[in-house]
């Protein structure tokens, strides 16, 4: 706050405004909103993917977690609920360590990369739990 009463932002002038209150005083500046542009649509970009794979997560999580103790009962009738709860915690423990390790992934290469092999690893995991009672 200034002496005087009036408002001062506390980031100060470099505040986002929207399109419609941007004013562009010369070429540089013309060149600064087009590159500022295309660094917003990429990061939209790159929000829109991580928002699908974590989408994609939360539906395989729900369907997993949803069928997982009548699973575990079919297979074998003498389980208990705290070898689920062991199973739930090591899907945890599993999720971190590999959050932790696609993470490194996309700082060290591209991004897509990692986005692109999730939705694959999901649908191998799936699909070995659907014939994991063969296997049991």
């Amino acid at each position: 706050m200034k002496d005087n009463g009036a408002y001062e932002p506390i980031l100060g002038d470099n505040v986002y405004k929207p399109d419609c209150e941007r004013t562009i005083n010369s070429s540089d500046d013309h060149q600064s909103q087009l590159a500022l542009s295309k660094q917003e649509k990429e990061k939209e970009r790159t929000l829109r993917l991580v928002y699908y794979a974590m989408l994609v997560d939360v539906i395989s999580l729900s369907i997993l977690m949803s069928s997982l103790w009548p699973f575990l009962k079919r297979i074998d009738p003498t389980v208990t609920e705290s070898y689920l709860g062991w199973i739930n915690g090591s899907y945890s423990l599993a999720q971190v360590i590999a959050a932790i390790i696609f993470g490194h992934w996309c700082d060290k290469r591209p991004s897509i990369e990692p986005l692109l092999l999730s939705p694959l690893l999901i649908i191998i995991g799936s699909c070995l739990y659907s014939y994991g009672e063969l296997f049991g």
